[in-house]
């Protein structure tokens, strides 16, 4: 579909299937996640379906290595007093050490999180984590570049599709609605809120996101 370099994000929990990593092959750029060097931690931090397991994920980011000619960069999302202790960041590293990606990512939570206990590492976690993860890079917290929405018929569409899946930054979604040529952006925002969008402040940034309640209640409301 394009000449273009294409980069995979994945969480990782289907590598260990051939058809899967025979469907991938040819991208450029495979960034699995890894955050966590045992079952039990892994569980914590990603909650994934019971169909999903820890040595399935070890197995799989092994084979890929062995079989995929491009580059792998792995992303590890740290979290404060979490997986950023020196003795996590060392379990994580032998697995590194062994599996040698051709980058390491330290990301941090830059949006508003699920849990009020994700909480971002302090500056000295991150500094040793850098020492012990094959000097690895640590992602800049604060989003950069715009969203694409060339594909939605409205702005509304397009924001309720990124809100499905990750919360927003309110200048990010004004941009968007600009690129409708929409003439008053704040109000046709102010219009969105009223049905399944809501905001919070996080990091001192506004963001939105997809508030369920008020879903929930639009669908009732339908219903009736």
């Amino acid at each position: 579909m394009t000449n273009l370099p294409i980069a995979l994000i994945t969480n990782g929990s289907l590598l260990f299937s051939k058809s899967v990593r025979d469907e991938i092959k040819k991208v450029d750029v495979i960034i699995p996640t890894f955050d966590a060097g045992n079952s039990k931690l892994f569980k914590f931090i990603n909650r994934p379906h019971k169909g999903i397991k820890f040595s399935n994920i070890i197995t799989g980011l092994k084979t890929l290595r062995e079989e995929f000619n491009n580059e792998i960069w792995i992303e590890v999302m740290l979290l404060n007093d979490i997986n950023d202790s020196v003795e996590i960041l060392e379990e994580i590293h032998s697995f590194l050490s062994k599996f040698q990606p051709d980058r390491v990512h330290i990301n941090i939570p830059s949006r508003p999180p699920a849990e009020k206990w994700v909480k971002i590492p302090k500056s000295e976690s991150l500094a040793i984590s850098q020492l012990l993860l094959q000097s690895a890079q640590i992602l800049p917290l604060n989003e950069v570049g715009k969203f694409d929405s060339s594909l939605f018929k409205t702005p509304e569409e397009a924001i309720i599709s990124i809100t499905n899946r990750h919360p927003l930054q309110y200048t990010q979604a004004l941009e968007i609605i600009q690129q409708y040529h929409v003439n008053d952006p704040e109000s046709y925002f102010e219009k969105l809120i009223k049905h399944s969008i809501g905001t919070v402040m996080y990091r001192k940034t506004k963001f939105i996101y997809q508030n369920e309640n008020q879903e929930l209640k639009n669908t009732k409301l339908r219903s009736k």
